[in-house]
C-alpha cells in the first residue's frame, strides 16, 4: 500500500504495514489479494487514516471474481461520516462515490463508470476528486465516468472516524464486507492526478 505526498514522488513516512488473517494471496502467481466469493467476510482494515482532505486520487489494479451484487475495492466511508469508496455496482460498472464533508451524501457528486467489467479480467482503476470540481473515474487509463455536478468549492472531508477498508465499507459504525474482488498495487495520493 503506497501513500504519496502532494508532490506525488515521496512516500509518507513511516511506511504503513498492514497485517491480516484469513486472506488468500491469489494463487498461482501470488501477486494479488483475493477476498473470496461475494458476501465473504474477508477484508483488510488499515485503520483511521486521514490521508486525503480537499483533493486526492485512489488507484489500484482490481478484478471482480463474480458478477453479482455490490463489491467494494476500498473505502473510507461510514453512512454517518461520508468520505469516499470505490465499488462495482450490481451492473458490473464502477462507482467512485465521493461525498462532501459539510453537505454529506449526494449521488450527483459521484463518478459512475460506463463500462461493465468482465469477471477474472484485471483492470487499472483510478478515482480522482478535488473540491470545486467534478469527480472522475478512469478504467485502464481512459476516462470512464464523471460526476453530474462539482463538489462544493472550499469544502473538505470532515475527518470522520471511518477506517480505510479493502473489500468492505462501514455502515453505522459496523464493517460490511462484500468479497468478490482481488486487489493489487493500491496507491492513495493527496493530490488529484490527471
Amino acid at each position: 500500500i503506497n501513500f504519496f505526498s502532494s508532490d506525488a514522488n515521496s512516500i509518507y513516512s513511516p511506511k504503513l504495514e498492514v497485517r491480516w488473517d484469513d486472506i488468500d494471496i491469489d494463487s498461482p502467481n501470488k501477486y494479488s489479494i483475493d477476498f473470496g466469493a461475494v458476501h465473504s467476510t474477508k477484508h483488510i482494515d488499515v485503520g483511521d487514516k486521514q490521508l486525503i482532505s480537499t483533493e486526492g486520487t485512489v488507484a489500484c489494479w482490481g478484478q471482480i471474481t463474480s458478477s453479482a451484487g455490490y463489491r467494494y475495492f476500498m473505502s473510507k466511508y461510514d453512512t454517518n461520516q461520508h468520505e469516499w469508496y470505490l465499488t462495482v455496482q450490481n451492473n458490473d460498472k464502477l462507482g467512485w462515490i465521493v461525498a462532501s464533508g459539510s453537505t454529506h451524501s449526494n449521488s450527483s457528486y459521484s463518478g459512475w463508470g460506463d463500462t461493465a467489467l468482465s469477471v477474472s479480467t484485471w483492470y487499472h482503476i483510478v478515482g480522482t476528486f478535488k473540491f470545486g470540481e467534478k469527480t472522475k473515474i478512469y478504467l485502464d487509463g481512459v476516462l470512464d465516468g464523471t460526476a453530474d455536478i462539482a463538489l462544493p468549492s472550499g469544502d473538505s472531508f470532515d475527518d470522520g472516524t471511518a477506517n480505510i477498508l479493502f473489500s468492505a465499507y462501514t455502515q453505522n459504525g459496523s464493517v460490511n464486507t462484500s468479497g468478490g474482488t482481488r486487489l493489487n498495487d493500491v496507491s492513495i495520493f493527496n493530490k488529484q492526478l490527471s
